[in-house]
């Protein structure tokens, strides 16, 4: 059977009959939590460095053992990442927050040379910072942009990871795959929705970016667009891999 991660547990209170009445536990974490604020930086990092040497990493689970949660770290150093490194331990995800950032470098800049291309035809639109951009075609469709890193799959070999989608499935798509080492910007599609309810692992041949329109270069992309054959695509669902 396989195991759920932690992200997956579903808390069930009063599920079993607790050792201590509910208001001495609760006492009891008021202290602790009064403890934590008193500690200094320097006495946390001591303690994590501590627990990098005994276990090897910092998990959500190790961190619980020792009274610590990664929220607490977050409030003193500023993020994970970061509590992490002035401890010593080098996180798995550090790289795969790397990535993320100049992903989203790049889609930006992608969506700003749309915008000087067609500034009278384009314009980038959002909801609020909390909410993904996307591409506003004047007389026409939503865009929704999607830049995917490229990862290597031992039985499939080289492919492009699409995030799942919130609020974009009505949307037409602009997809952009990065090159093998995650540098560049190697190649654009137009094609349809997506309705992938979790992430998705597509290569060039993928029959939703088949079905859709491969562009030379960003300047056809208003033309492309416009034409509406994007219309016709089966919208992508988490079912559908290469």
């Amino acid at each position: 059977m396989r195991r759920l991660p932690e992200s997956e547990w579903v808390v069930v209170p009063n599920a079993f009959e607790g050792l201590v009445a509910p208001e001495l536990f609760e006492a009891a974490q008021e202290v602790l939590r009064r403890k934590m604020r008193r500690r200094s930086n320097e006495d946390l990092l001591a303690q994590l460095k501590s627990i990098v040497q005994a276990h090897g990493c910092l998990s959500g689970s190790v961190l619980k053992l020792h009274g610590l949660s990664p929220s607490v770290l977050v409030y003193r150093f500023g993020s994970m990442n970061k509590a992490c490194e002035l401890a010593g331990y080098l996180s798995p995800y550090k790289k795969t927050y790397a990535y993320r950032v100049r992903i989203l470098s790049i889609r930006a800049e992608m969506m700003q040379q749309l915008v000087e291309m067609f500034p009278d035809r384009i314009s980038v639109s959002s909801k609020s910072k909390r909410y993904r951009s996307w591409l506003k075609i004047k007389n026409g469709p939503e865009v929704a942009v999607r830049v995917c890193r490229s990862i290597h799959l031992a039985r499939t070999g080289r492919m492009w990871l699409l995030h799942a989608t919130e609020g974009e499935r009505r949307r037409v798509t602009l997809m952009a795959g990065m090159n093998r080492e995650n540098t560049a910007l190697e190649a654009y599609f137009v094609t349809g929705q997506m309705k992938n309810r979790t992430k998705t692992h597509i290569s060039e041949t993928h029959d939703w970016l088949q079905n859709g329109t491969q562009l030379d270069d960003l300047r056809s992309f208003y033309k492309v667009v416009m034409s509406g054959q994007w219309k016709h695509i089966t919208p992508i669902r988490t079912f559908q891999q290469s």
